[in-house]
């Protein structure tokens, strides 16, 4: 279990929404843990084929959100497709290929938050979490 001490950072963490029955992925509970919404297992059909991503996070770096994955040729064949989705002329789906954390995972906060505040907030403003910029 990973223990949280950065509440000088607004971070409230979310205890309950932990889902133990399930093997979580890593990254996508450590979102779930600072009040972020994700979907999970987060898939999307597209002319190129189905993209599978362990997961989805919503209200960043798009207007769908970030689809994470652990090796970019998962994503790859799915590029152009991705670039032609949009609303009100803005990218609907952005994409990171993350590191898959191991047994050994080192989670650090502060990088996490300064990935988050580049991936930039495209959620409601009154939604906003306060540990962003």
């Amino acid at each position: 279990m990973i223990t949280f001490t950065f509440v000088e950072l607004g971070f409230v963490p979310q205890p309950n929404l932990r889902i133990e029955e399930m093997s979580m992925d890593k990254n996508a509970q450590i979102f779930l843990d600072l009040g972020l919404e994700i979907i999970t297992p987060f898939s999307l059909h597209l002319d190129s084929g189905d993209i599978v991503a362990p997961f989805l996070l919503k209200n960043f770096g798009a207007t769908e959100g970030i689809i994470v994955v652990y090796n970019f040729d998962d994503i790859k064949p799915h590029l152009e497709c991705l670039k032609e989705i949009k609303s009100n002329g803005k990218l609907c789906y952005g994409f990171s290929t993350l590191t898959e954390p191991d047994e050994n995972f080192d989670f650090d906060l502060v990088s996490t938050i300064e990935m988050l505040n580049d991936w930039g907030w495209t959620g409601s403003l009154e939604n906003k979490p306060s540990f962003l910029n």
